[in-house]
């Protein structure tokens, strides 16, 4: 449960400390597209030094975009982190069930090949090209290590002459990847705004996102680390609601009401549902910024 990811340059190692220290729930040190083809062998094998040495908090805020099926680089990627203590990797612009496998492939042939435990690593898959787009159930559903998706405006949209700020197509991308996510029960992250000196456009777009049922935001900085964390934070208000219709059910369905009136609105299953889902993801936020 991320409410912001904050992008580091895999080539630039020694910038987690500040990373870590902008409040970012997750830093997401980054093997593709802010590395140069001259820089990643390097960067790989900088990051893979780097997440050696981490303590296991740090390493939970921590997770590494690799390069995708396509570049033919995955491979030297996976087999240079897994075991390293990293669990949690980005895999950019797949367009099939296919790309997904050959992940989950490579990584379930390290985890036995290194002692580790079955599944122990899951993939975030960016949804960045319009195949992607298109085919987002399938990748998803390719298999359970797929624990979320997250959307790539960039890729999405930049090469097609689609402006990055026309809030009707966002929120129709954002609704498509939402009820994707929803049909495997995994959270869904938004994408990064490049205008980092654009503060108010920013916050619209984390409430936009929050309102279609997104959990998190990519993020530039630490001012869009600090309003991201503000934005997908329950409000102490929503949780007091919350918690009243999850005790106000127990009641009314022990007494045989399937649908009741609280405070003027009809309540009903859906309605408990998605209390308890609020309030368990407040729950993990929590015990997250704790730690």
């Amino acid at each position: 449960m991320m409410r912001s990811k904050l992008f580091m340059r895999g080539d630039r190692p020694e910038a987690l400390p500040q990373a870590l220290a902008s409040g970012a729930d997750v830093v997401s040190i980054d093997l593709e597209d802010t590395v140069l083809p001259g820089n990643k062998v390097e960067a790989r094998a900088a990051v893979a030094r780097l997440v050696k040495d981490l303590p296991n908090a740090t390493l939970a805020r921590v997770l590494v975009r690799v390069n995708s099926a396509q570049s033919g680089l995955l491979r030297d990627d996976l087999e240079a982190l897994v075991g390293t203590g990293v669990t949690l990797f980005n895999l950019p612009k797949p367009e099939s069930a296919d790309h997904v496998r050959e992940a989950c492939d490579l990584l379930s042939n390290l985890e036995r090949a290194r002692g580790m435990q079955d599944m122990s690593c899951k993939l975030l898959l960016n949804v960045e090209t319009p195949t992607g787009l298109r085919c987002a159930h399938e990748i998803t559903a390719a298999s359970a290590r797929v624990a979320g998706l997250q959307i790539g405006y960039a890729d999405l949209l930049e090469p097609y002459g689609i402006d990055r700020e026309f809030e009707t197509a966002l929120d129709h991308i954002r609704m498509t990847v939402r009820l994707v996510a929803a049909g495997f029960d995994i959270p869904v992250y938004d994408g990064v705004y490049a205008d980092i000196s654009n503060d108010m456009f920013f916050r619209a777009e984390c409430m936009r996102a929050k309102r279609i049922g997104f959990t998190g935001k990519s993020c530039f900085n630490g001012a869009q680390v600090a309003i991201a964390n503000e934005v997908f934070q329950p409000t102490p208000e929503q949780l007091v609601t919350a918690q009243r219709i999850v005790d106000s059910a127990i009641k009314a369905f022990a007494e045989g009401d399937g649908i009741y009136v609280l405070d003027g609105r009809i309540v009903d299953e859906p309605f408990v549902a998605g209390a308890r889902k609020l309030l368990e993801r407040a729950k993990e936020i929590a015990q997250r910024v704790q730690s």
